[in-house]
């Protein structure tokens, strides 16, 4: 109507009538189905073919034909590169090498089906089915994703050069508030920065908890026990200012502080005292890094010394050359346990497989990245990372850097088991020169034992018979079977035939030649037998005497290592060229560079994992000292400033306040590394001291800092403003409620009994299986009352009450442990003769202490469970419900030391 041009329409649509709607003819429609299920088909086969790509034919080629034909490797044999598409499809010099849907016409096909080829065949190296995969693929068209050439650049590199986790912490200025009442509030500058993200929330910091509540969390926080009934009462009455300052400086100075914030870290560093592996079998002296850990805790020593005594220590004083160590030495020794703390399947063992030897190796440097840099390079023994720039090559230049401590060619087994010496990667406690003979020839004197051992348990009674039989050779049965069996005899015994070995033991056994039998016709048998045993008994005693006096730490075994390869996809059995020492590329820099020089002759060590440590400790890296107070936050908290303390890649969680959390890792280390100076910085805190907040079921806040105006926890807590909750991260901002670790739970019910051992250091108490299957300290032991950081953490015995309460088996390090909520707690604690044998002492002592009445005795067993007074409605309701009992103080206890008031601080 206004004369707008028409567009024609296809000739294959016909008018609709008077609708006149364009609708396809029948012919057209059989046309496009016909088009869809080609496409269809089509869409299938390249799906299909894609998936073959990626799970058979890439991993074929990056195992057989990278090495010569890849831009990885730098090489193009024959002109051709197969890890880019183009480059199968142009091929070189022959030209293309897949012909897309033609596999029988294909070069690569017909290569790898000649009989002789040059270079060297790899048919023969490839099964039937790694070709049929191939020939699928390409019959299938050979799709594959648009493989780019790898460049010197990480895929990842792009996000690693503006990654926050990636860059130097720079120290930001504090935020000023623009309410003068607010800032007043401020203690510390932690509120200013917490202050700010909360008010882009709409929320605030709360009111500050009552002062029982304070010393409460403070207590458990600090030291992992909870305060007596005489400090809190002298807390509450001190009408100082400065009563709460004064108390976190006690606190920090108490010699328990390290038990607690030690235990922390050996979480981190995946401390076990067992290899988990044949039997589990104990790891004799390894306390001493334990008690290192908490030494270093309570002297408050700097974090960046730490570091470097835990990587190097020994590195730092020449300890071969050394006649007596000085215990500043053992000390420096004893840290390098850090190293040690992973599971190694070659602890205890006479013969190592190679490939258990490359899993401890990697191991170790695994944990220790995690631990001390807070990122994940497991995938990276295999490939790239896929999220963050490390490269695969990097992660075997931080492996070179490990290698001559664990050099798999060089391999230093720790085996100390019943009292057997061997090949020592553990350091004895004795004299210069009598510890330095001991490693020396500790080798041979093993081998020694361990032929001697093998001639005991059978040797000589196979040599005998052989002997006897090839004397009598008329007893072996006919012509055929006597030539066959004699000729075993006289064959190696390594090379002997299984099948004619066990016809000798039959004939043997059927003869009656058995040990008995063979002193008797041969006199010498029974000397050789003696003196054997006598002189594994002699090996046995020389040993036993200092069994358990060693240093279980780590350190090189040679100067002169075997070179760290490349492995490719991480087979050890693929091993690619040589790579030296080196870090990940993302945190170097030119003005912090690390150098790894090649060690002098004489030296005792090549000083490659101090280099490393002095590289990590630089002021200016960009993540060590911000792993590090995310997880004095997190321990405080509950929750990091980063939600993932192992990961800060591009995976991890985003700092909740990325200002705070680099103005603390300044500080940190602008302050001498002090990690107390921290603890002050947070715990002087208004953020810290606020109550507790969580939604009372009506979206209004409820603070739980009277411990009469809740029973249990439900919910996790979360911070709130008006009726709307703070959702995520900012729960990193609320300090409480927290249920007790399992440590925590044992060594408070000890406490309230007064009968908890505080003696620090030494060796670790025993865990052993009991008659129904669980585990629990050694029945009767003498020191059975010690904190649970003393006991024996043999990885598959953690007591079985611990476990229930979440205590970690430690198969990997733990930098959070988790909290759980299950029926088998409160079974546990209704029946676990632990908790039933405290509840009775602790009975015993509100007895002696309550005076007569019941009142009396009530208020007692608040003031040490809780550390306040029970309400005029809990002494009438438990002496209603207690009427009657003859011996109500035990239930009573137990009810008490069960209830989640105890279980939880806020």
């Amino acid at each position: 109507e206004d004369g707008a041009r028409q567009e024609p329409r296809p000739t294959w649509f016909v008018d609709g009538g008077a609708l006149g709607e364009a609708r396809p003819t029948l012919f057209t429609v059989a046309i496009l189905s016909l088009v869809l299920l080609t496409v269809s088909a089509t869409a299938a086969d390249d799906a299909r073919g894609l998936a073959l790509f990626k799970d058979y034919v890439q991993p074929l080629f990056r195992q057989h034909c990278y090495e010569c034909h890849s831009h990885a490797n730098g090489q193009a044999k024959g002109g051709l590169v197969l890890d880019a598409a183009a480059g199968w499809r142009t091929g070189g010099e022959l030209g293309p090498a897949v012909l897309a849907g033609k596999p029988d016409d294909s070069p690569l096909i017909r290569v790898l089906l000649v009989t002789a080829t040059k270079p060297p065949p790899i048919h023969h190296q490839l099964a039937a089915t790694n070709l049929a995969h191939l020939r699928d693929w390409i019959a299938l068209g050979a799709p594959a994703p648009e493989l780019r050439p790898p460049s010197s650049e990480n895929p990842a590199s792009t996000t690693g050069s503006t990654h926050w986790a990636f860059q130097p912490a720079h120290r930001p200025p504090v935020p000023k508030s623009p309410i003068p009442a607010r800032r007043s509030r401020f203690s510390s500058p932690v509120d200013a920065f917490v202050a700010a993200t909360l008010t882009e929330k709409s929320a605030a910091i709360q009111p500050a908890a009552d002062r029982r509540t304070l010393i409460r969390r403070l207590s458990f926080d600090l030291l992992g026990l909870p305060p007596s009934p005489e400090e809190v009462a002298a807390f509450e009455a001190d009408p100082d200012p400065r009563a709460y300052d004064r108390l976190v400086d006690r606190l920090l100075e108490s010699p328990h502080y390290g038990e607690r914030w030690g235990r922390h870290w050996l979480d981190v560093a995946g401390f076990a005292e067992s290899s988990m592996f044949i039997g589990d079998i104990p790891r004799q002296g390894f306390w001493r890094y334990r008690d290192y850990v908490i030494r270093a805790f309570n002297e408050d020593k700097p974090y960046d010394r730490f570091i470097v005594e835990q990587l190097a220590g020994d590195e730092l004083f020449n300890w071969r050359d050394a006649d007596q160590f000085t215990d500043e030495q053992i000390n420096l020794l004893a840290a390098t346990g850090f190293l040690r703390c992973p599971p190694d399947a070659t602890d205890n063992q006479a013969i190592t497989q190679m490939d258990k030897r490359f899993i401890a190796q990697q191991s170790a440097v695994e944990v220790s990245m995690k631990a001390l840099l807070g990122l994940t390079v497991n995938c990276v023994r295999c490939h790239d990372h896929k999220f963050d720039p490390i490269k695969q090559e990097e992660y075997y230049r931080m492996i070179a850097v490990f290698q001559p401590a664990y050099d798999p060619e060089q391999w230093l087994p720790a085996i100390w088991s019943g009292g057997w010496i061997g090949s020592l990667r553990v350091i004895p406690l004795l004299p210069g020169e009598e510890r330095r003979q001991l490693m020396r020839e500790s080798r041979q004197w093993f081998a020694e034992n361990q032929t001697l051992g093998e001639q005991v348990r059978g040797g000589f009674e196979r040599e005998y018979r052989d002997r006897w039989f090839k004397q009598n050779p008329a007893e072996l049965g006919d012509e055929p079977t006597r030539v066959r069996l004699l000729a075993t005899i006289d064959s190696p015994r390594e090379q002997r035939d299984e099948t004619a070995e066990k016809q000798l033991a039959a004939e043997a056994q059927r003869l009656k030649l058995n040990a008995d039998r063979l002193r008797e016709l041969f006199p010498e048998y029974a000397l050789r037998h003696a003196k054997a045993t006598n002189r594994i008994e002699e090996l046995k005693k020389g040993t036993e005497r200092f069994k358990d006096e060693v240093i279980w730490n780590l350190f090189d075994a040679t100067t002169t290592p075997t070179p760290a390869r490349f492995l490719k996809r991480g087979n050890y059995e693929t091993p690619g060229e040589e790579v030296p020492p080196g870090v990940l590329g993302v945190l170097d820099r030119p003005e912090r560079a690390a150098h790894f020089d090649q060690p002098s002759p004489g030296d005792w060590t090549t000083g490659r994992r101090l280099a490393l440590a002095r590289w990590l400790t630089h002021p200016e890296h960009p993540l060590v000292a911000r792993v590090m107070v995310n997880r004095i936050w997190q321990h405080h908290f509950g929750t990091g400033l980063v939600a993932t303390p192992d990961d800060f890649g591009a995976r991890g969680s985003r700092p909740v306040s990325q200002e705070l959390l680099d103005w603390l890792a300044s500080e940190f280390v602008e302050r001498g590394w002090s990690v107390k100076h921290i603890h002050r910085l947070i715990l002087n805190s208004a953020t810290y001291r606020q109550a507790t907040v969580a939604a009372n079921g009506n979206g209004a806040m409820e603070s739980w800092s009277d411990g009469s105006k809740r029973s249990t926890f439900s919910t996790t807590p979360t911070l709130q403003h008006s009726n709307s909750p703070v959702a995520g991260p900012l729960t990193a901002f609320n300090p409480g409620p927290r249920r007790l670790e399992a440590g925590e739970i044992r060594d408070a019910m000890l406490r309230v009994g007064g009968r908890l051992d505080t003696r620090l250091f030494g060796p670790s108490v025993p865990t052993e299986r009991r008659g129904d299957g669980s585990f629990d300290i050694k029945h009767g032991h003498a020191d059975r009352l010690r904190r649970t950081v003393y006991i024996h953490t043999r990885r598959t015995f953690v007591p079985t009450f611990l476990t229930l309460f979440d205590e970690p088996q430690m198969d990997t390090n733990w930098s959070k442990r988790s909290t759980s909520a299950i029926a088998q707690q409160a079974l546990a604690l209704m029946n676990e003769p632990f908790v039933t044998e405290c509840a009775s002492v602790f009975a015993a002592r509100v007895m002696a202490e309550g005076g007569d009445t019941f009142e009396g005795r009530l208020r007692r067993a608040f003031a040490l469970s809780y550390q306040r007074a029970p309400s005029a409605e809990e002494i009438a309701t438990l002496q209603q419900a207690t009427a009657g009992m003859e011996q109500p103080w035990p239930t009573l206890c137990q009810a008490l030391l069960s209830s989640s008031e105890f279980l939880y601080v806020d």
